[in-house]
């Protein structure tokens, strides 16, 4: 039987809040690129100023390095090798730029936690770059005015289980053994043990960062996006979710039939093949360099 933890008291106004708190301060900080995107989430591409961008990445030889790999690889490049900055931020344009960057940083932030056997950073990270992919490509076909939050959406829409676990080690770990176990639904063992779910963990870290409103919405609901306001971004994400799992990504190792991939886009309304292909291309880019 699951022994709730003291940070998820019933005397605690907003456990979600409260554990978000006492997480963040045990990560590393974001960088000055990673802070002014993050910053820039909701404006529109002819407002984010490429060149400063473009700027900041110069200062971080790192993501300097990735930027032109991503800009030079077969799914950008079209045979038109580039060798500066300035040009692999013209050729990739601010969206897909912002996309890059972001999984880039987080993924260096999720990298320096600590977790137990059975909670695999790798997989998370593999599944956190799979969702955000599939909701980026799914919001363009359903919600087009939403494009430029459904990648930062699907990239931490579990942001809260890392969390959790960042806090809670053994605990999580005892979690997801009960759950392999039983068959309980994670969510109703993470509220039986911290008084919150992950995904409302997810939406309080959004917050916390600032991220804007539908992104935090999305997030807070991408389980049961029938439970919450009506807001397609959250059935964009719930669908990518679904999506990357059945095509391979799950968080847990857990098997998915093969008809679940059609069946996740006949669930959205889409009949489109095309996705299928785009999201394999954009994902190994991706997974080249994270």
């Amino acid at each position: 039987m699951l022994k709730p933890v003291s940070a998820a008291s019933p005397t605690v106004c907003n456990p979600a809040r409260s554990l978000v708190q006492s997480s963040l301060e045990k990560l590393p900080p974001f960088s000055p690129i990673l802070r002014r995107l993050l910053a820039n989430i909701s404006v529109n591409d002819d407002k984010l100023s490429l060149a400063t961008v473009g700027n900041l990445i110069e200062h971080d030889a790192l993501t300097a390095g990735k930027i032109l790999g991503i800009a030079n690889s077969a799914l950008y490049s079209r045979g038109q090798r580039i060798t500066s900055v300035a040009q692999a931020v013209s050729r990739l344009g601010a969206n897909r730029l912002r996309n890059v960057i972001l999984a880039l940083s987080v993924n260096r932030i999720w990298g320096s936690i600590q977790a137990p056997d059975n909670f695999s950073i790798s997989r998370f990270n593999q599944h956190a770059l799979a969702v955000a992919t599939a909701a980026d490509l799914l919001c363009q076909k359903l919600s087009p005015e939403f494009t430029e939050s459904a990648f930062v959406a699907g990239l931490f829409h579990d942001i809260g289980e890392l969390l959790l676990v960042n806090l809670f080690p053994v605990e999580y770990a005892t979690l997801l053994e009960h759950v392999a176990l039983e068959g309980e639904e994670l969510e109703h063992c993470e509220t039986a043990l911290f008084g919150t779910t992950h995904a409302e963990v997810s939406a309080e870290a959004c917050a916390y960062w600032q991220l804007p409103d539908e992104v935090q919405t999305a997030v807070r609901y991408h389980v049961q996006p029938e439970n919450g306001p009506s807001m397609p971004l959250s059935r964009v994400v719930n669908g990518a979710d679904r999506y990357a799992n059945a095509y391979g990504y799950s968080l847990m190792d857990w098997p998915y039939p093969d008809e679940a991939l059609h069946r996740t886009l006949d669930d959205l309304g889409i009949g489109d093949e095309e996705i299928m292909t785009d999201f394999v291309q954009q994902l190994t880019v991706l997974r080249a360099v994270a």
